[in-house]
């Protein structure tokens, strides 16, 4: 009997991982460009309106990604960031969430970003939060 379950699981386990790579590739250009630590390549994955939040500023909520990306660019030159560390990453439907650790030369600190992308089209940026 045991091997009769064993024989059904793995199959399903095997599939289950399968459908993992369409979904994971978007993901890994979004991880990649946060470890590069450049914001110049983090805005490029942001979406056309991004909720963003710094430490302990104020939440600016629908920001146009020009401007969210000025502000991730003076974030990350006050705080000297060099790169990025994934604690989790989740999906939900079209939505994604990720936590990681940004380093800066003396810290880390906690990052928070929800991803979504509509139909086919890759995973972008709405929101970003630094804490």
């Amino acid at each position: 009997m045991k091997k009769h379950l064993l024989g059904l699981l793995f199959p399903l386990l095997l599939l289950t991982t399968a459908f993992e790579g369409p979904f994971q590739g978007d993901a890994d250009l979004v991880i990649a460009a946060l470890k590069s630590g450049n914001p110049a390549e983090i805005s490029k994955h942001f979406a056309v309106v991004v909720d963003i939040k710094f430490l302990d500023a104020p939440e600016d909520k629908i920001v146009a990604s020009e401007k969210a990306a000025q502000k991730l660019a003076a974030f990350y030159n006050d705080y000297k960031i060099k790169g990025f560390e994934r604690t989790a990453q989740r999906e939900i439907g079209n939505t994604m969430y990720l936590t990681g650790k940004i380093i800066g030369t003396s810290k880390k600190y906690n990052i928070t970003l929800m991803l979504m992308k509509k139909n086919t089209s890759q995973y972008h940026i709405v929101t970003l939060r630094v804490n």
